[in-house]
């Protein structure tokens, strides 16, 4: 019997461990569950198909947890508390087809993950989208989370999340490894409504072609109404691929995009209408076209406001003429009423009266009853008094009839004439406006703008790329719903206001460009507001158009924006814009190194347009740099664009720090750096260029210092340190179509070798001649080893080699012969070479005397015998 209930028992616990695979620890604040081991963990995930199961829930992570080897696919949805307690699940593989995967498929808007790293691969087959390590889909808070490994899908892909909802909050959290994607890709979280803030991504970004290729099953419905291309790669950002939302102090600092592949590529978001503030980008960014080193397309907010069109007005006025109509028939139908009561009894009253009348015409019997005469009488009277009653109220029934309906018909007139003012005035009530608003910016607007960012990463691309921006426009885009505020009901007579805005925002980093549209700040900027923007990053295209040091194309506005750089280009080539239609107070140190038509120091061309605009361009300065360029194609324009010296340049009102310094940086290989400020104009001085360590086998070098000039110091410079291989040859010039002179050693690739025929004397002993001499010479060589001289007939016996060392003096070296060359060993300060033939001595009289010496020796042997 015991042994049956404990069976029992037994069984019911199994039972419950099942249901609730942890154990729980009360305390006063909070149940918290236990997960330890990987069993555990995949029970839990199995109770989370129930929705409720986890709410009011806190989960703690006492362990790592090793997924490798389990089919596991997901936690489907999770609502409460997880804490992971700095620990690892390692081991997530997710491969099987569908959408919305993760280690968390689901986060409610109750959720919480944090302190959590996880390590994995998410490659999923079929539709593939809405991807993240850490969930598909986060409407929580995911706080201090990790993740390494590689993420694989089609569209909105993220490091930790797929998509990150209005409610969801990804803060502190980083990734490192491989994301790829179609569509909507981020180091962080594919698409971004929410906030994302203090991430950073350190994983490389659709950085292989592989990654950049879309194939025929990727392209969905969706993927064809909401992107700007379903056949190429879109949206694709280091922090966010696609963001509504906010994104603020986030760090990229890998590369993103394929060069010459994708559109909207950015290194922290790939497209973006929401706010980000205070964000850095380090990787170099890629792409063919809107590529940027923060955003690579800004989208404007819109707000659009409805308004009564002719239509509606018609529609209410004659609502109004109904009523009024209305009204006269109601007041026509009761007053006839009223006079039709009236008429009925004056028709009595003379009926009356004719009665009475007939009764006092006399008939043939001869006259009637006195008393009848008399009551005949009294009815006619009261019959004449009833009418004129009845008269009376007839002519005040018609009276206020006549009244109320010159009211009505009053009325009616005056709202017929509203009408035909209303349709005089259709063109005004038809149609709708809409206006750029970004010029209005406020401290508090914090929708469509970037403010307060440094880009440091490279950019290459073929079409619209900026430093921060590669486009300020309208996107190509079926579905403008998460953009657009809407105010009033549908009419046609609408407001619409677009804002789009880059502030105080910095870009210094060298940006490439093959055709057409580059800028330090933004490439193509067909609306929004720039200011108080500065660059400092070379602008490189020498065939490309609109290169401006700002924008490469602007048709909106440019604001107190500086720009310091060297600039290449073809045609529309300006120190600010290339092409633009308003400029004010902006600042200009350029140097223009290509460029052929519409070329100036502050714009290549002027836009037409900005009527509005009291002065469009004004207020503009630029320095001269070796000759005067002028401010707009080549001419400059007293108070709206012209030169100033440098001193006058350094005294301007609020002149950013950017232009009173200069600064030379030289950077190590390890990352180091060594920095130093000059004034502008100021020579920088060789004595205090650094040394570079010694790396043994290399050769070092300042990149790019030799070709620098240093004596005017203008821009700020950077030298990176460069280490070469040394290489082992060194060749002269040709003898029988062989090198005469080979050198062996340590050179750069900066190292020459120069022979020239010795022309001083060459020490020779009695009989010997000269046959060649040579002096050499080897620029930048770390170290000498070998000399190799070709040698045509060479006889060991007949002919010797000279070396000239560093005191002048000559001496003979060992040599070897290998093949046509004759190898000897280098000392320092060897610079001669010289090849010498011995006397020819006539070898058959040596021959003779040999042979008589011999005979002579024989003879004397055989007499010593005797």
């Amino acid at each position: 019997m015991y042994k049956r209930i404990l069976s029992m028992l037994l069984s019911a616990v199994l039972l419950m461990s099942m249901v609730l695979p942890v154990f729980a620890e009360e305390t006063e604040e909070e149940t918290v569950y236990s997960i330890s081991t990987r069993e555990e963990f995949l029970a839990f995930a199995e109770s989370c198909r129930l929705d409720r199961f986890s709410f009011d829930m806190t989960v703690s992570l006492d362990a790592d947890i090793d997924l490798a080897g389990t089919e596991f696919s997901g936690v489907p949805v999770f609502c409460g508390t997880f804490r992971g307690n700095n620990h690892t699940i390692r081991g997530l593989v997710l491969k099987g087809e569908g959408s919305y995967q993760g280690l968390f498929r689901y986060l409610t808007d109750t959720a919480l993950v944090e302190s959590l790293h996880i390590e994995g691969l998410l490659i999923p087959q079929g539709s593939g989208s809405r991807i993240g390590a850490l969930a598909g889909s986060n409407a929580g808070t995911v706080r201090s989370c990790s993740f390494s490994g590689t993420v694989s899908g089609s569209e909105q892909i993220g490091g930790l999340v797929g998509v990150n909802t209005v409610s969801g909050i990804l803060e502190e959290c980083s990734a490192e490894g491989f994301i790829s994607g179609s569509h909507f890709v981020g180091g962080i979280a594919g698409k971004n409504s929410g906030v994302i803030r203090n991430c950073q991504n350190n994983a490389r970004i659709n950085t292989t072609a592989r990654q950049n290729s879309v194939e025929l099953s990727d392209i969905t419905l969706e993927s064809l109404t909401a992107n700007e291309a379903s056949n190429t790669v879109t949206d694709i950002g280091g922090i966010a691929g696609h963001s509504t939302g906010v994104i603020r102090s986030c760090i990229n600092r890998e590369d993103v995009g394929y060069k010459h592949m994708g559109y909207n590529i950015g290194g922290i978001a790939g497209t973006q209408s929401g706010y980000i503030v205070d964000c850095v980008n380090y990787g170099a960014v890629m792409g063919r076209k809107e590529i940027g080193g923060i955003v690579g397309q800004m989208e404007p907010t819109t707000r659009i406001e409805y308004q009564e069109d002719t239509l509606q007005i018609l529609e209410r006025q004659l609502n109004s003429l109904g009523s009024i109509v209305n009204d006269t028939a109601g007041n026509l139908q009761g007053g006839a009423y009223g006079m039709y009561a009236q008429v009925d009894a004056l028709q009595n009253s003379v009926s009356d009266a004719q009665d009475a009348l007939l009764s006092l015409i006399p008939d043939e019997d001869g006259l009637p009853d006195e008393d009848a005469l008399q009551a005949a009488e009294n009815a006619l009277s009261s019959s004449m008094a009833d009418m004129t009653d009845t008269l009376r109220g007839m002519s005040a029934v018609t009276e206020s009839m006549v009244g109320t309906l010159s009211n009505n018909l009053h009325s009616i007139e005056n709202q017929m004439n509203a009408m035909r003012s209303t349709l005089g005035n259709a063109r005004e009530n038809l149609g709708g406006s809409i206006k750029d608003v970004s010029d209005e910016d406020t401290d508090d607007a914090l929708t469509g703008k970037a403010e307060r960012c440094i880009n440091y990463g490279s950019i290459l691309a073929d079409l619209n790329a900026g430093g921060i921006a590669g486009a300020m426009a309208v996107e190509n885009d079926l579905d403008h719903e998460e953009d657009v505020s809407v105010i009033g009901g549908n009419s046609l007579n609408f407001s619409s206001e677009l804002r789009c805005v880059v502030k105080d925002c910095q870009n210094k980093a060298d940006i490439t460009v093959g055709k057409q549209n580059i800028g330090g700040i933004v490439g193509w900027q067909s609306l929004g507001l720039v200011a108080e923007c500065i660059n400092s990053g070379v602008l490189l295209g020498e065939a490309a158009d609109y290169v401006g040091g700002i924008a490469g194309q602007s048709e909106g506005y440019i604001r107190s924006c500086g720009s310091k750089c060297t600039i290449s280009g073809s045609n529309y080539i300006g120190g600010i814009a290339g092409s633009a239609a308003v400029a004010t107070d902006c600042l200009s140190i350029v140097q223009i190194t290509h460029g052929i038509e519409c070329v100036g120091s502050v714009l290549g061309n002027r836009k037409e347009g900005y009527q509005e605009e009291e002065q469009p361009i004004a207020r503009n300065y630029y320095l001269p740099i070796d000759r005067d360029m002028g401010a707009i194609d080549g001419i400059s324009y007293t108070t709206l664009a012209e030169p100033v010296e440098l001193a006058d340049f350094l005294e301007l009102e609020n002149l950013p720090e950017l232009f009173r310094t200069v600064c030379i940086t030289f950077r190590y290989e390890n990352g180091g750096e060594s920095r130093y400020s000059l004034i502008p104009g100021d020579p920088f001085p060789q004595e205090k260029i650094p040394s570079l360590p010694e790396k043994s086998g290399f050769s070092a070098e300042w990149n790019g210092l030799k070709e620098a000039d240093l004596s005017r110091v203008l821009f700020d410079m950077t030298f990176e340190a460069e280490y070469t291989a040394f290489s082992g040859v060194l060749s002269s010039g040709g003898d029988q179509g062989k090198p005469l002179l080979l050198i062996q050693g340590g050179f750069t690739s900066q190292s020459e070798l120069e022979i020239a025929d010795w022309t001083e004397p060459v020490p020779l002993k009695e009989g010997q001649t000269l046959i060649k001499a040579k002096s050499f010479a080897v620029t930048d060589a770390r170290y000498l080893t070998n000399l190799r001289l070709c040698i045509y007939d060479w006889d060991p016996e007949r002919h010797s080699l000279l070396i000239c060392g560093q005191d002048g003096t000559w001496r003979q070296p060992e040599t070897v012969l290998d093949g046509s060359y004759l190898v000897a060993e280098l000392e320092e300060g060897d610079h001669a070479v010289a090849q010498i033939q011995h006397p020819d001595y006539p070898w058959s009289i040596f021959a003779a005397v040999g042979f008589v010496i011999i005979l002579l020796l024989v003879f004397l042997v055989q007499k010593r015998k005797k």
